[in-house]
């Protein structure tokens, strides 16, 4: 495990408001980063202390492989959240920059973004069930796929989760995170890869 990766989500989440001096109360209501927060708990470190410092290097370190893995995974869900749905701070202010790859990214929704600099392009399919207009009174899958350079694609016509993430796996896309959506039976799946030379 890269300790810096690591340490750069520190400083994307403290970024975000999801840890350090600048936590705030509505970020740290959301589910992911009371999850991160309980994991930082257990280990009996107070979240509003973590910041990237000389100290928190050598405490990542000091952690065992998996903890590490657990740690970046939580980061990683925790700031995707607060930065993926534009949260905005308890005083109405928009929290976040998000740091991917070294490049402050701003709170904007990031999906169908593509940057450069830091080397990812970003993607979120909107998997949910919608009326079945062939079907009256059933129901069947849909999936919808913001990206970058590309219109939205709506892929429809029971629409296997499965099927469709092993496609795009195989031109490069990444599984990040996924969560439940506003959608019936909805998830969003937050997916990246490396930009391609075009």
């Amino acid at each position: 495990m890269a300790v810096g990766e690591i340490i750069s989500f520190i400083g994307a989440a403290a970024a975000s408001g999801v840890i350090g001096s600048r936590a705030d109360t509505l970020v740290t209501s959301l589910a992911p980063v009371q999850r991160l927060h309980a994991w930082l708990r257990d280990r009996r470190v107070d979240p509003a202390s973590v910041e990237p410092s000389p100290h928190l290097t050598n405490w990542v370190n000091s952690l065992a492989a998996v903890e590490q893995l657990q740690l970046r995974d939580l980061l990683e869900g925790a700031v995707n959240t607060v930065n993926l749905n534009n949260v905005h701070g308890s005083d109405g202010s928009a929290v976040g920059n998000t740091v991917y790859g070294g490049t402050v990214i701003g709170t904007q929704n990031l999906y169908g973004h593509s940057d450069q600099n830091a080397g990812w392009e970003y993607a979120k399919i909107d998997h949910c069930q919608e009326g079945d207009f062939d079907n009256p009174g059933r129901m069947q899958w849909n999936a919808y796929i913001s990206w970058p350079g590309r219109e939205r694609l709506d892929v429809r016509d029971r629409v296997r989760i499965e099927q469709l993430l092993n496609e795009l796996g195989k031109d490069g896309w990444e599984l990040m995170s996924q969560q439940s959506n506003s959608g019936i039976n909805g998830t969003d799946y937050f997916l990246r890869r490396r930009v391609r030379a075009r």
